[in-house]
């Protein structure tokens, strides 16, 4: 969750962790406020259900989603992770909330009001 100003000017930046390359970053984006939830398979293995099928699935590979409830940006993130980029105009249907998705093929998705920061490149190594 992101409150307040972060030290010095402007919004806060936060990095996407990389798919399959845990020292990368995928993307970077900025937040003025609210809450950024990340859904996918790289930390904790395939733990994502399909409620449809009961099947173990992830569609993308990474999908972050930025609104002003943790809560709900969560679940999102989760519902897209297992659906894949065809909800993504379900997002665009909430106001406030934004989203970037990272394909298994590398390809991203992304909500026209996400703000994608300038700065180190996809795949660029973490610090």
């Amino acid at each position: 969750a992101c409150f307040g100003s972060p030290p010095g000017a402007g919004p806060w930046r936060i990095g996407i962790r990389h798919p399959w390359r845990d020292d990368a970053l995928a993307a970077i984006i900025e937040c003025d406020g609210g809450a950024v939830a990340t859904s996918g398979t790289y930390e904790r293995g395939e733990h994502l259900v399909d409620p449809r099928t009961g099947a173990r699935r992830a569609a993308l590979a990474s999908a972050t989603v930025l609104g002003p409830d943790l809560a709900l940006a969560d679940a999102l993130a989760t519902a897209l992770a297992v659906a894949g980029p065809e909800l993504l105009h379900r997002v665009l249907e909430l106001d406030s909330y934004e989203a970037h998705l990272v394909g298994w093929d590398g390809a991203e998705h992304t909500t026209p009001g996400t703000r994608l920061a300038s700065g180190p490149r996809p795949g660029a190594r973490c610090p």
